[in-house]
């Protein structure tokens, strides 16, 4: 009996022992997990100290993790709030992580499956620097393919606004784009003077006061109508002949 009595302590012991190893354990992978939680970054984050400039679909940078003369390190954020790191030249991805002074766990993001998942804190700083960022790209981008330097329009605006709120996953309110901004004559960075113009004349020719006229537009397509041919009549005086509005101008 006495034998049978140490073989059962001896039991109960070795579970107390195998629970408290078992404790432990699970403290220590708790405190792993949540090492990334208190460390997590965000994508924006990554590509400012990447000094990354802002494409249509995320970042490109310089890779830090090799002699790079022209940029080839892509960083977009995927669907699961982690960094991707993608370097054209074939560098990994932890060893461009560790040229930028990161570690491999902050490319996760809110990625850990301890985490609750939860909304990533945008600030309007980073929402409106996306913004600058994309709608400098769209209109370089426009003013390549036109041979000139095209004017800052609505439908650019909207444009840069889409990007941002699929990126950071925003809701960003869009402009109604203007009844004068008519393609292609709003490009010309002159158009908006010509249409002001135009306003003028056809206020004087009315008798009708400006600030009236400004307003009755908006709502009377023959007056509009009647003002853009007037605006584009006063682009071709004041601009010469674009081959870009040559072929289009009614």
């Amino acid at each position: 009996m006495f034998v049978i009595q140490t073989e059962i302590e001896a039991d109960d012991d070795a579970l107390v022992e195998l629970a408290s190893a078992a404790q432990a354990a699970l403290s220590h992978l708790n405190v792993c997990e949540t090492l990334p939680n208190q460390r997590r970054m965000t994508t924006i984050e990554i590509a400012r100290i990447a000094d990354a400039r802002p494409t249509g679909h995320g970042w490109i940078a310089r890779c830090s993790s090799h002699s790079d003369r022209s940029p080839s390190l892509s960083i977009r954020e995927g669907r699961d709030g982690r960094t991707l790191l993608k370097c054209f030249a074939g560098c990994e991805p932890a060893a461009i992580a560790a040229a930028l002074g990161l570690n491999i766990r902050d490319l996760f993001g809110n990625n850990s499956s301890a985490a609750t998942p939860r909304a990533r804190a945008v600030s309007a700083a980073d929402v409106e620097e996306s913004l600058q960022g994309e709608l400098t790209r769209i209109v370089a981008e426009e003013s390549a393919a036109a041979g000139f330097g095209v004017a800052t329009l609505t439908r650019h605006r909207n444009a840069a606004r889409a990007i941002v709120e699929r990126r950071l996953a925003v809701t960003l309110r869009h402009e109604r784009t203007p009844w004068h901004e008519v393609s292609p004559h709003a490009l010309d960075p002159a158009w908006s003077m010509c249409v002001d113009q135009a306003l003028h004349v056809a206020a004087a020719r009315t008798g009708m006061a400006i600030a009236t006229l400004r307003h009755a537009v908006e709502d009377f397509p023959r007056v509009q109508h009647g003002v853009l041919r007037l605006a584009r009549k006063l682009q071709r005086d004041l601009c010469g002949p674009r081959a870009l509005f040559k072929d289009r101008a009614a």
